[in-house]
């Protein structure tokens, strides 16, 4: 493996300068080597393997990572448990009244979620706040069937109907 080695403020300097990161990985590179970046602390460092593209198997980090913009492509590795994507589907929900101790089931298409993948689910603040008798409205979500996320509301109040406002929900399904 050919090490690149800089100090964090030598690297900071350099790019500042007008050196792109690209241009420091592959200055010099020989086919089938791995590439580091290394800070002057022995832990903190910035990985890069590949033969010609050094992304091409794959960026391990170790330690706190601060990111901004957005992250495409690949996989992301947390605590031992790889996940390799990230789905979302929107759909226009209007639950109508929901009579006391009730539920009513709607759904979001969410095209690649398959039975048993994990959701999270958006609420409009408007479907809630728009509405009445909403304050013992509770959501659960789940993969109904391929392509399906099911979203129901329940209406825990024993005494009233609830009646929640139409609003864009956003079910986001892991993939693992």
């Amino acid at each position: 493996m050919r090490q690149a080695c800089w100090s964090i403020r030598t690297l900071r300097r350099l790019l500042a300068n007008g050196a792109s990161l690209d241009s420091l990985v592959n200055s010099g590179q020989a086919e089938g080597a791995g590439y580091l970046l290394k800070a002057a602390a022995e832990s903190t460092y910035l990985r890069l393997d590949g033969a010609n593209d050094p992304l091409t198997n794959g960026l391990n980090v170790t330690g706190d990572v601060a990111a901004t913009g957005l992250l495409q492509g690949g996989s992301l590795k947390i605590d031992g448990d790889t996940i390799s994507g990230v789905l979302s589907g929107t759909a226009t929900l209007d639950f109508g009244s929901i009579a006391a101790s009730e539920s009513a089931d709607l759904a979001i298409t969410v095209t690649g979620a398959a039975v048993g993948d994990p959701v999270f689910l958006g609420i409009p603040d408007g479907a809630i706040s728009g509405g009445s008798g909403c304050d013992n409205v509770g959501f659960t979500t789940w993969v109904s069937a391929a392509d399906t996320v099911t979203v129901r509301a329940s209406n825990n109040d024993a005494a009233a109907a609830a009646d929640l406002a139409s609003g864009s929900f956003r079910a986001t399904v892991l993939k693992y």
